[in-house]
């Protein structure tokens, strides 16, 4: 971890002269020049050892010596500028201060002393380069002819990937006359190799190629290995021009990159885990061979299968101990506990053979992936949070071209793509969650505790703190219950992050002395005020907490390095101290409800780094504001009022009179979070804020994303975005819509966002029994339309109006009884979603997928149909707008 450490240690510093470029700068400078040289140092080390992987065997003692060198002194820089810098912002007197810039300059100079001390880098890079000339750089290739010692697997008794096996076996035994390489890519083992070995021994592929080979070639050359690398696979084809006479090569690889490279035509075959059903035919064949399971073992069997969730390499190893071990119910209740250690009890059967993916990844990736750890099995992580994690924790390199978040979203995708990472749920064809394989996350843990990178804490009531507890940079607990008494030695912990995933009760961060920590996320302690502790923090970066308090307190401006501010407030209408404009560091801020943003004093400095603001009152959107938040990308907005009126009280059931802010979390999904009374004198009011609002926007240019809940017209009068269409920020790419109840001849104006991929319109977002858009403006970049809870009858529309729709998806539109044929006409449409839709609309969505497959032999659109027992009345007066309300909570 000595890169990670170094990176963090820049991240640290630049923030620091950025915030004060005058304070200290001789001595930050010089320890900025001595990390930066150590970085650069282990990214070139890390290029040649990827060029000579005999060379990492070779001098790995001596590598592991240097890095072991360089993390602890980036630690112990860290440590002492965390910690003095902390003191200099808590000083209450100049003295104080002048004291903290004292000390921190002596202990810097001693480090900076330390450093120099060092052995010298080039000691290393001096003798990998003379060594280089001592390999040869050509990659080796060990070849497996027809009558050496090939597994010959009997291919009937080879669980799952049926279609897959089908789909290769066409590729291989097509009439193509050209060389043809099929590429099968997916997670360590998940059985590439294998669903190879049984094409290599297929009877009809041994009768048509008369001569065979099985060809090994990887980074570190060794026979387990897949092809890790586009010069491993280049060193080989060069051995296998294209003779033209039917040819084939099977390749396997962790890495879909590498698939995609082999083979730029063809998409590689991804063997995905299995499923429950082939997960218990897998255990059943290794345990039982052709024989049956008996009855009784059959339930916790099952349950012992699924815990491997999907993976043949862990069933397998799992299915070896049981094969062991008394066949009794107890006896494999007891496995069934005790998974995660039957798998690490003999790591080359699994976890090393797992541990080749970390170990070719690259040093930036390395900190990325073991992060996964801290969070829970089986969780699906919010792509948003993890992102912004991995930003706080300083495990990214910033770069002119990209912003931290763009470099975040790369190294993400990069992990996918060498199989470490899943894919979670998609929306708007983009990735809103990713998890990892239990296995990977006991790799995670492993390789974790080696460096002190994260300690989990699993225990269900903790109430003593391991001893080792403070010496490790990150804790992540997953504890329902913390309550640990202070300590006495008063020994300040030097980790850095904190997070809690199932903590709802308890006390712990005094006693934790937790004052150096960047990272605090206690999203699952609900119902606590803001806790006096946490403005002591002055190196927060990422705060994540549900205070049942609605007032921030002014004291929030010390945490001074702040990005992420996420708040779960228990109540609506929270408001935000003027204080809040001396965050010059905050990029993100996320509001669970609508929130009041203080307008800036005229000596307050604007927040140039704020790229999220979300749910932000109507009343807020001034000039001031926008002007001095112009940087945003993301933005919601959302109409408010202090309390519900009584007619618009009277139309929700009693069960929801008593808390009726809570039912706005409850059916989010519909209705908007607040209703406003339909008076006329709101009415003006309301239509000049929105004006206002669409003005302000020219000050918003780099804006991409936009949420606007309207509310206040929802029954009468002419609504208020009506004469706005046209003032919409051209940069849009994202745009939704809730309540805002335009005519549907108003829609084709959105036409003209030149850059709109995704516009979702939701909650009577557009209104009216008849859509007619055949004409006007393209949609020329809009790839996702969402129509949501809306009164619409009948729609006609063009097909070139959307030249790149790819998801079209239509919720809870009861009365639409059809789907324009338009819509089939649609070639790059790969998605049509309808969710409790009427089944006329329902029966268009399925002739539209066949007409597609008949008429132009397209097969890739995919047709969900989610559909439940009821049917909401349509919401199209103020009568029948409480039977609506109250037949949905029905």
């Amino acid at each position: 971890m000595a890169y990670a450490a170094v990176t963090s240690m820049l991240n640290t510093l630049d923030q620091f002269l950025n915030y004060s470029p005058d304070l200290f700068l001789k001595e930050i400078k010089s320890l900025h020049k001595r990390m930066y040289s150590f970085q650069e140092f282990l990214e070139s080390r890390a290029i040649i050892q990827r060029r000579h992987e005999k060379l990492k065997i070779v001098h790995q003692e001596m590598q592991m010596q240097m890095e072991s060198i360089i993390r602890d002194a980036a630690y112990r820089a860290e440590d002492i500028v965390d910690s003095k810098v902390r003191e200099f912002h808590q000083a209450t007197t100049g003295e104080e201060q002048n004291k903290a810039c004292e000390d921190l300059c002596r202990m810097l100079e001693l480090v900076i002393k330390e450093m120099e001390s060092t052995k010298d880098d080039d000691d290393i890079s001096k003798k990998i380069s003379q060594d280089q000339t001592n390999h040869n750089s050509s990659v080796p290739v060990s070849l497996i002819s027809n009558g050496l010692s090939i597994p010959d697997l009997d291919a009937t008794n080879i669980v799952g990937f049926n279609q897959e096996w089908e789909r290769i076996m066409d590729r291989l035994t097509g009439r193509k006359s050209n060389l043809d390489v099929v590429a099968v890519v997916g997670m360590g083992g998940v059985g590439k190799t294998t669903l190879a070995r049984r094409a290599y021994n297929e009877p009809r592929l041994k009768d048509r190629f008369d001569c065979r080979a099985w060809t090994t070639a990887s980074q570190q050359h060794n026979v387990r290995d897949d092809v890790w690398s586009t010069d491993a696979w280049d060193g080989v084809f060069r051995s296998f021009p294209d003779d033209k006479k039917g040819s084939r090569i099977i390749l396997t690889s962790r890495y879909t990159e590498i698939g995609a490279y082999v083979n730029p035509h063809c998409h590689p075959h991804l063997l995905n885990l299995f499923d429950k059903d082939e997960s218990w035919k897998l255990l059943c064949k290794k345990v039982f061979g052709k024989g049956s399971c008996p009855h009784e073992l059959v339930s916790i069997g099952k349950d012992i299968a699924e815990k491997c969730r999907g993976l043949p390499l862990a069933i397998v190893v799992v299915a070896g101990h049981l094969s062991k071990i008394n066949k009794t119910v107890q006896g494999w209740k007891s496995v069934a506990r005790n998974i995660g250690s039957i798998l690490s009890e003999d790591p080359k059967q699994c976890l090393d053979i797992l541990a080749l993916s970390y170990k070719h990844l690259p040093q930036h990736l390395k900190p990325c992936f073991l992060y996964l750890g801290a969070f829970a099995e089986d969780y699906e992580i919010p792509l948003r949070r993890l992102i912004r994690l991995w930003i706080a924790e300083g495990f990214l390199k910033g770069s002119k071209e990209k912003s931290l978040e763009e470099v975040a979203e790369g190294c993400l995708e990069d992990l996918i793509q060498r199989s470490l990472v899943m894919v979670g749920r998609i929306i708007n064809g983009r990735i809103k969650t990713c998890r990892i394989h239990d296995v990977l996350r006991d790799l995670c843990l492993k390789e974790s505790r080696k460096d002190n990178f994260l300690h989990v804490l699993a225990e269900q009531h903790l109430e003593i703190a391991p001893q080792d507890i403070v010496t490790q940079r990150r804790v992540s607990s997953h504890c329902q219950n913390i309550s640990i008494k202070p300590s006495s030695d008063h020994v300040v912990s030097l980790s850095r992050s904190f997070l809690a995933f199932k903590v709802s009760g308890g006390s712990f961060l005094p006693s934790m002395n937790f004052k150096l920590l960047r990272v605090l996320d206690i999203m699952s302690l609900h119902h606590i005020s803001f806790p006096d502790e946490i403005v002591h923090l002055i190196n927060l970066r990422y705060l994540a907490l549900t205070p049942s308090d609605t007032e921030i307190p002014a004291s929030i401006s010390n945490l001074w390095s702040l990005q992420c501010l996420v708040l779960c407030f228990i109540s609506d209408g929270p408001t935000l101290p003027p204080e809040i404009w001396k965050l010059q560091q905050l990029r993100h801020l996320h509001v669970n409800t609508w929130v009041s943003f203080p307008h800036p004093a005229s000596k307050s400095s604007p927040l140039p780094n704020l790229q999220t603001l979300s749910k932000l009152s109507l009343s807020s959107c001034t000039k001031d504001v926008f002007s001095s938040t112009s940087n945003l990308k993301k933005l919601g907005i959302s109409e408010i009022v202090d309390s519900l009126s009584s007619p618009t009280q009277s139309l929700w059931p009693e069960t929801f009179q008593s808390s009726a802010s809570q039912s706005f979390y409850e059916i989010e999904s519909i209705w908007p979070e607040t209703f406003q009374s339909s008076a006329t004198e709101n009415c003006y009011q309301t239509e000049s804020l929105w004006s206002e609002c669409f003005n302000n926007f020219v000050h918003l240019r780099q804006l991409e994303r936009l949420k606007l809940v309207c509310s206040s017209q929802l029954f009468t009068g002419e609504p208020p975005l009506v004469h706005h269409l046209d003032a919409f920020p051209t940069t849009l790419k994202k745009l939704s819509l809730s309540f805002s109840r335009l005519p549907w001849e108003y829609f084709k104006l959105l036409g003209e966002l030149p850059n709109l991929e995704v516009l979702k319109l939701t909650s009577y977002a557009f209104t009216g029994p008849k859509w007619e858009l055949v004409d006007g403006h393209e949609f020329r970049q809009l790839r996702f339309l969402l129509l949501g809870l809306t009164d619409l009858v009948h729609w006609e529309t063009n097909s070139y109006l959307f030249p790149k729709l790819e998801h079209l998806a239509l919720k809870q539109c009861y009365a639409l009884s059809s789907i324009p044929d338009a819509i089939g006409e649609i070639l790059t449409l790969k998605r049509l979603e309808l969710h409790e839709c009427c089944p006329e609309a329902v029966s268009c969505a399925i002739e539209i997928r066949q007409d597609q497959m008949n008429i132009i032999g397209k097969d890739d659109l995919d047709v969900i149909i989610v559909d439940r027992e009821y049917q909401i009345a349509l919401l199209q007066s103020t009568e029948n707008y409480a039977t609506a309300v109250q037949n949905y909570v029905k």
